[in-house]
């Protein structure tokens, strides 16, 4: 027992000091042993994670679990990838995908669970938590924060996209009032106490990535159709959210993202991944100030190109901006500027 736990810190030490020295070029793959686990490095302030989307067997690895693939996970994931580079002229996102079958390693749970006790499943584990530390690592030194968003998949009978920042069905299905006592022990702690964001806006509000998503036509929850779960399927945070969220430490946030598995299957998935894409660029633009544009590398300047679409409130509905209030105005390249109007 001693000899192994010897050799499971020395496999964690390994992989600690390869990555931590490695320089890693924006685009580019990066995979650990046996290519068990991909890394496409990143340089925006976006994380994207794959944890149960793999479908590798290897013969001389242990099943473990019983745990099913979130079929169509990976396949999304990386078409949101393109979307977003496309979308932002250039500029590439972090991903981590986990290629093993989760039945094999769970990478969605701590690793005596997930990987058991096989030797090269939990190196692994490690490697796939060290490689979203990378990125962490990269995003924070490079931008100040940023956000990590997990993809799964759910079938559940609402037939819904469930976005989790660790606030239960419980305290959604209550007051306003209730949901703000959870500020301090969600996913995104950090956007909402050092970040300045207001907690119910990113929870539910008209810019919250389930309103954005939900008004481009995917039934998501919460929004600002779907506030609350009421008695329906949600997921609300996993092992790794808590892991890698701001809740206990640190400048970046998270999104367990449960994609109802119909929107990711191949007839709506470009689509999905499109709209998703710009509901990710949209969020991250109002509640972290960024706006992207690698053309330029950086924060995007005014631009004459771009047109007024339309303004909303807080409420989502649409206004003529002529009123004394918090005002969203969402122009025609994606681009969302929010203004508080003062008279």
């Amino acid at each position: 027992m001693i000899q192994s736990k010897k050799i499971a810190i020395c496999i964690l030490l390994s992989v600690i000091s390869l990555n931590v020295f490695a320089q890693y070029i924006p685009g580019q793959s990066y995979f650990s042993a046996n290519n068990y686990i991909e890394y496409i490095a990143g340089d925006l302030p976006i994380i994207i994670v794959v944890p149960h989307g793999g479908h590798l067997t290897p013969t001389n690895l242990p099943i473990i679990g019983t745990h099913g693939r979130d079929n169509g996970t990976q396949q999304t994931s990386l078409q949101l990838y393109d979307s977003i580079v496309s979308h932002t002229d250039g500029c590439i996102p972090h991903v981590i995908i986990n290629h093993l079958h989760p039945s094999i390693l769970n990478a969605a749970r701590e690793i005596d669970t997930a990987a058991g006790t096989n030797l090269d499943t939990r190196q692994a584990w490690y490697a796939f938590h060290d490689f979203i530390d990378t990125a962490k690592y990269t995003v924070t030194n490079s931008w100040g924060a940023g956000h990590y968003f997990e993809m799964h998949g759910n079938g559940h009978a609402d037939m819904w996209t469930e976005v989790g920042l660790g606030v239960s069905k419980t305290y959604l299905n209550g007051s306003d009032s209730l949901i703000m006592t959870r500020v301090g022990y969600s996913t995104v702690k950090n956007l909402c106490t050092n970040g300045g964001a207001n907690f119910l806006d990113v929870v539910k509000g008209p810019m919250s990535l389930g309103s954005l998503l939900d008004g481009k036509g995917w039934k998501s929850v919460p929004s600002l159709t779907y506030p609350s779960p009421d008695t329906g399927g949600f997921f609300y945070a996993g092992w790794n959210t808590w892991k890698h969220g701001s809740r206990y430490s640190g400048v970046i946030d998270a999104s367990h993202i449960e994609n109802y598995y119909a929107f990711m299957q191949t007839i709506n998935r470009a689509q999905y991944a499109n709209d998703l894409s710009e509901s990710i660029l949209q969020f991250m633009q109002v509640f972290y100030g960024f706006n992207f544009d690698c053309t330029t590398v950086g924060i995007r300047e005014e631009t004459t190109e771009r047109t007024l679409v339309k303004i909303i409130n807080v409420l989502g509905q649409e206004t003529t901006g002529n009123s004394k209030e918090v005002l969203f105005y969402i122009y025609s390249d994606g681009s969302v500027v929010k203004k508080i109007l003062q008279f």
